[in-house]
């Protein structure tokens, strides 16, 4: 079996651009180095068990508890941290745990610098409508906002987000030692760094195509755990087919919105396809690894899945299989704070599965901080980034602290899941390894879909269409060869210098 050796060869090529650019030995001759005061020790131990979780204490003790052991931590780094004191930052968040859960710690970022934060929380859509609006008219209400990986390219070619190299190299605020770079994946620097430059610090990232499934109906039925596609398939048909149970065999994202392909790529990917051409900049889609692909993914949802699966986003695919009506669930391992601790403690987690050549590939999104290039305070707004991604700060939003706390994280993964405070058992079994697998099968160049190039959002949105008419009865190859007309389109205009590297 080859694990995913595409993805090993080709994961370190642009953080190590970036970390050449910013001061590689800086950021990697600390790897050993990761048992500092911001992970052991102190109070407030998440068990990872949701809302109201037995021994966790009230929402006002896990503030206080963390928002001082935070501000510790930040004592240790060689920073002023209050050299901008008396500035005010206003943030464009999205409604989402780590706004939830970050919010009640900002007066401490106040306490400790003197600067004031507001957070303007919207709905995902909504938010995105305001930055735009703002952004391509030159402005904004925002000194910084949240960043998805997917369009965070758009982003930075049309000129609004600052370079963030340029703070990580300022040692006036920027302590390269305390920050532990090295925390996170390669391929998680590598997402948000386009020419060599930085655009967002993540917090959270997911690793697409993971399998979340039920262990009682596995066991009922006498399932064995699939290890590649066709074993995929016939399990879906033993659940679907099978009067002992009441549950559809699998669900997945298959709307026509283009973050509802993320499930979908990790499998065309493990079947050795490729969206574009870099070299020629032409669709390659329609290949007949990319037909495979769809015909496979379209055969599990279209015969296995719940028969309006066509219009499943990630809420509806997380909600049918938390409320028991799915045997399996084709995710990110990211969503398990969504699934209600009932069906956690019934699931059991597997990393990608592998593609008919043993390949195995998953595709990712995250989420990050980026600071706005219509700023007037932007290097405050960078020690805020800092401060709300710095170790500690990953500690409380990657598991909850309080009563009541939500979570969602894990971008420290290097680092995250070796302390005592993560407790990753009540996540449902072998989550913690099918997320770190999954992390290890990102590929960076090229990605598993072309987030390295502007028009990302625009070739994905074609391929959604192409898999949602797939699903809902439209032959692969017709759909493929539809989408790739338009897509070969896309690619001609993207910029030679982002093609360029793949010359």
């Amino acid at each position: 079996m080859r694990d995913n050796d595409s993805a090993k060869r080709t994961s370190s090529t642009n953080r190590r651009r970036f970390l050449t650019t910013v001061g590689a030995s800086a950021a990697l001759g600390l790897a050993g180095c990761i048992a500092d005061s911001g992970g052991g020790g102190g109070s407030g131990g998440g068990n990872g068990s949701g809302g109201n979780a037995s021994g966790l204490p009230p929402k006002q003790q896990g503030v206080e508890t963390w928002g001082e052991r935070i501000n510790s931590y930040a004592g240790e780094a060689n920073i002023d941290w209050e050299q901008f004191s008396g500035t005010s930052l206003r943030m464009g968040m999205n409604s989402h745990p780590f706004t939830d859960g970050t919010q009640p710690l900002l007066s401490y970022f106040t306490d400790l610098t003197g600067i004031e934060v507001t957070y303007d929380t919207y709905a995902e859509s909504d938010l995105w409508n305001r930055l735009r609006t703002q952004l391509s008219n030159e402005q904004s209400t925002y000194d910084g906002f949240f960043m998805g990986l997917w369009p965070s390219a758009q982003y930075y070619a049309a000129g609004y987000t600052q370079n963030l190299s340029a703070y990580w190299n300022d040692p006036k605020i920027t302590d390269k030692e305390w920050y532990h770079l090295e925390d996170f994946t390669e391929s998680a620097i590598d997402a948000y760094t386009y020419q060599d430059e930085l655009s967002a610090l993540p917090f959270g990232v997911e690793p697409y195509g993971c399998l979340a499934y039920d262990k009682p109906t596995f066991e009922q039925l006498g399932i064995s755990e699939p290890t590649n596609f066709e074993e995929l398939e016939s399990a879906a048909k033993q659940i679907s087919e099978s009067s002992e149970v009441e549950r559809a065999g699998i669900g997945s994202r298959a709307s026509s919105t283009p973050l509802s392909t993320a499930n979908w790529a990790s499998m065309f990917r493990s079947y050795g396809a490729d969206w574009i051409s870099y070299t020629d900049q032409e669709a390659q889609l329609s290949s007949q690894q990319g037909v495979a692909a769809l015909e496979k993914f379209a055969t599990l949802m279209g015969q296995y899945g719940p028969p309006d699966v066509g219009s499943f986003d990630w809420t509806r695919n997380i909600q049918t299989y938390g409320q028991g009506q799915l045997g399996m669930a084709y995710v990110t391992a990211s969503v398990v704070g969504s699934i209600p601790q009932e069906q956690r403690s019934r699931t059991k987690w597997l990393p990608p599965l592998e593609g008919p050549d043993g390949d195995r590939v998953a595709a990712n999104w995250q989420w990050g901080l980026g600071i706005s290039q219509y700023s007037q305070n932007p290097e405050a707004t960078w020690l805020l980034l800092q401060w709300l991604t710095c170790r500690p700060a990953q500690l409380v939003t990657s598991s909850p602290q309080w009563q009541d706390a939500p979570f969602y994280g894990w971008a420290r993964n290097n680092w995250l899941f070796d302390r005592d405070e993560f407790q990753p058992g009540e996540l449902g079994e072998n989550w913690q390894t099918t997320f770190n697998e999954g992390m290890s099968m990102v590929p960076s160049k090229p990605p598993a879909v072309p987030l390295d190039v502007p028009q990302n959002m625009d070739i994905m949105s074609e391929a959604a269409t192409a898999m949602n008419a797939a699903v809902t009865g439209t032959s692969a190859k017709q759909a493929l060869d539809n989408a790739a007309q338009s897509i070969t389109r896309i690619a001609k205009n993207i910029p030679d210098s982002y093609i360029e590297p793949y010359r």
